[in-house]
């Protein structure tokens, strides 16, 4: 006897509906192994790193590769990035140095405001752009100390030689600026000389 044509109409649709929730199911089965990547039992993942996770906190961006950071010195209240001899070329950490052409012994006259007649001194110094930039010395300090206690020496403003550094300094140039200090008691031949290049920068010390 054959099958009317209704009852193999709804055998079809049984079987489409059958293979149509195989499908479904094994789509959600595919999406539910790629999705999740494979992580060992007890093994928490961890987290992606940045490029600020492996900077070190408070590093110097212009200190060479591999240089010591800078350490305070509680003589002058900041940090000091090179400390040698008072013939010695000390070092910024980024290329540049300075050194001290000379130290020449006078006798202050005193005429600026606030100023003593009486020892003095004058600093010559010299700084070397040894970086691939060009630098700027507005704000290069120079302070000078004597004495055990490291007492700080006064800056002579009214003396003739003095001539700060100032401008800018091309890669491969040299500077050289001159600084006079009145140093009480005659302790010229004693004294410490720093040289700093402004806000972020460390200070390069000469002399003990």
């Amino acid at each position: 006897m054959a099958s009317s044509p209704r009852k193999n109409r709804t055998t079809i649709i049984v079987v489409v509906a059958a293979v149509a929730v195989v499908v479904v199911v094994a789509v959600v089965i595919a999406l539910g192994f790629g999705s999740t990547p494979a992580v060992a039992p007890g093994v928490t993942p961890s987290a992606p790193v940045g490029p600020s996770d492996s900077a070190t906190p408070g590093a110097d961006p212009t200190a060479e590769p591999g240089a010591a950071a800078p350490t305070d010195d509680p003589r002058f209240g900041e940090p000091v990035a090179d400390s040698v001899a008072r013939d010695g070329v000390g070092g910024f950490g980024d290329g540049v140095t300075a050194a001290i052409s000379r130290v020449t012994a006078f006798t202050a006259s005193g005429a600026g405001v606030g100023e003593v007649a009486g020892p003095a001194v004058r600093v010559t110094l010299s700084i070397t752009n040894g970086s691939s930039a060009a630098v700027s010395l507005d704000s290069t300090t120079v302070n000078a100390y004597y004495g055990a206690d490291a007492t700080p020496a006064a800056p002579l403003s009214s003396d003739g030689s003095s001539a700060p550094f100032a401008g800018s300094l091309a890669p491969g140039e040299t500077a050289t600026g001159t600084y006079a200090f009145g140093t009480g008691d005659g302790a010229g031949d004693d004294i410490v000389v720093t040289v700093g290049r402004g806000a972020g920068s460390p200070l390069v010390v000469f002399g003990r």
